[in-house]
């Protein structure tokens, strides 16, 4: 792809409007002559969806941004504190991002990864099930296309189930360090916030003591993974 360092502030062409990008800073472009990068010179409000709807939002000035080949918005950061949909499909589940932050959308324009503005809520199990979390603020969160959440970290210390099935086998992980989760909303990967002693796959008869602040994988039976 083509690039240009830029003596100044220039305007190109995104999709079907324009945008102007800041002076000393490299653009590349698309063979099309659309720009498929680059650092905008002020606060510019750009389109994040394909095709013919529209989903827009503004994205900071001095920040780096991405398009697709239409020109739509493929991640950026914001300018202000935004109210975002995380779902894919005709459903909304939507989410506060914060100003300043870094957003990546899907090509329907909904949110696949983002910053959180404040603690929040978030479901974590796709389907028709639910179990909701609370997630902390200012911590990123990673959502799958149903607007569930993938990975994030706690807001509160939290008692979450591990074993995927009909049994359960609930752990407390710790407030404001990371966790990841399967589809059905189990723990596949987190951090203790009390000393445990729980099995690992291959001595299962033989618990071992794990210590409090303990980054910890799970097999889909709970077990530790070692």
């Amino acid at each position: 792809m083509r690039t240009e360092t830029l003596g100044d502030n220039k305007s190109f062409r995104v999709g079907s409007g324009r945008a102007e990008f800041k002076e000393g800073t490299e653009i590349t472009f698309l063979d099309d002559g659309t720009v498929s990068s680059g650092t905008l010179a002020r606060n510019t409000t750009l389109d994040t969806m394909v095709g013919t709807g529209s989903l827009r939002a503004e994205f900071k000035a001095d920040t780096s941004i991405t398009f697709r080949n239409d020109g739509t918005v493929s991640s950026g950061t914001l300018a202000r504190d935004t109210i975002l949909d995380t779902m894919v499909g005709t459903g909304s589940l939507r989410a506060r991002f914060k100003a300043d932050t870094s957003v990546t959308f899907r090509n329907d324009g909904t949110v696949s990864s983002g910053t959180l503005a404040s603690n929040t809520l978030l479901d974590t199990v796709v389907g028709s099930a639910s179990h909701r979390t609370e997630f902390k603020a200012d911590t990123a969160v990673t959502f799958r296309d149903d607007g569930t959440v993938s990975s994030g970290t706690l807001a509160h210390n939290a008692t979450l189930d591990t074993k995927v099935g009909t049994g359960r086998l609930g752990i407390e992980f710790r407030a404001s360090t990371p966790i990841t989760f399967r589809e059905d909303g189990t723990v596949s990967s987190g951090t203790l916030s009390r000393e445990a002693t729980l099995s690992t796959p291959l001595a299962k008869t033989r618990r071992t003591r794990f210590a409090a602040g303990t980054p910890l994988r799970f097999a889909a039976d709970g077990t530790v993974e070692t």
